[in-house]
């Protein structure tokens, strides 16, 4: 018992190591992501600037479009009007602001911005962080475009959440289109991904555990995109825990290479089309491969688990012959 829980102790220490270099920046993700409705800030002064240009840039020729129109276009209620008195459609500005923020916004990975895994910053965070890029525009992934984008849209007026799958995040606007029965319905933007399963709110996240079949494709999606080095410390060292120097040679080359394969059998879960960050880039899912790797790796851990508790078994001194006659004649 001790040996099992000193070896998962070394390899949750792995984990934590290659995934987060910097341990205090891993326990400010997990108390961003404990809230994610805090997080939405459209108090921070750049933010202004971003309303500016925006309402410049991209609100005023849909507002000239909207004035131009006929008055008997229909048009929902929106929260901008232009001075002709008809509004400008809410999907109309919501697709425009995804595409604003998309321009102000690179598309990078965590661990090239932040040097772990996966990180929600904050938005002043975030704008901090842009003058130590060479060109000097912010650059995040998912979740931080997200982030600026609901901040901006409440900046505006709109009710924006933040809403995740687990390996994606997006916005979802509330009470801004009409639906079938007339009454306001929801929009989305930032790609909305799979069902949901965490939707932040006023009053906390909110979690649906009927989502949970979204795990192993997130997982997948980790596996496909983090650094292959860093994946394959954290493989060759649950590999070697699982070993036992006196197993058996074949259950110890069956075992990694059915694990190996469902390592690779992950990383085809989630296949990128196009060049991330630009125009047409999207993610081919395929949950059917992301259960396979899953059931190889278990599979292959299995089986090296079961022929190192065998050769552990078999190592065990004998009893003392001995001891065991005399206490037969006592």
């Amino acid at each position: 018992m001790k040996r099992a829980v000193a070896k998962s102790l070394i390899f949750l220490f792995v984990i934590v190591a290659v995934q987060y270099p910097s341990p205090q920046r891993l326990v400010r993700h997990l108390r961003h992501i404990s809230d994610l409705n805090a997080m939405i800030d459209p108090h921070v002064p750049q933010l202004a600037a971003w309303e500016d240009e925006f309402r410049a840039t991209r609100l005023a020729p849909l507002e000239q479009a909207a004035a131009s129109r006929p008055a008997s276009a229909p048009a929902a209620a929106p929260l901008f009007t232009a001075a002709a008195s008809r509004p400008v459609h809410p999907q109309a500005v919501l697709r425009e602001v995804e595409q604003f923020v998309y321009d102000k916004v690179r598309y990078d990975w965590d661990w090239n911005t932040w040097n772990v895994a996966d990180y929600l910053p904050g938005v002043a965070e975030l704008f901090d962080a842009a003058p130590s890029d060479p060109d000097g525009r912010l650059r995040e992934d998912c979740d931080g475009r997200a982030l600026l984008a609901a901040s901006l849209l409440a900046r505006m007026g709109y009710d924006a959440r933040l809403v995740t799958d687990f390996r994606h995040m997006w916005v979802r606007v509330e009470h801004v289109a009409p639906g079938p029965d007339g009454r306001p319905t929801a929009l989305e933007l930032m790609g909305p991904g799979r069902a949901k399963s965490v939707v932040s709110t006023a009053a906390g996240n909110r979690f649906d555990w009927r989502t949970l079949s979204n795990l192993p494709v997130a997982w997948s999606f980790g596996v496909a995109v983090f650094p292959w080095g860093r994946e394959a410390i954290v493989f060759a060292t649950l590999m070697i825990l699982l070993m036992h120097r006196r197993m058996s040679r074949r259950a110890a080359v069956v075992g990694v290479l059915l694990a190996f394969a469902g390592w690779h059998f992950l990383r085809m879960g989630v296949v990128s089309v196009g060049q991330v960050g630009m125009a047409g880039y999207a993610w081919q899912e395929r949950p059917d491969m992301a259960w396979l790797g899953l059931a190889y790796v278990l599979l292959g851990c299995g089986v090296l688990w079961r022929a190192s508790r065998r050769a552990r078994r078999g190592n065990l001194p004998a009893p003392d012959s001995s001891s065991v006659t005399q206490s037969r004649e006592g």
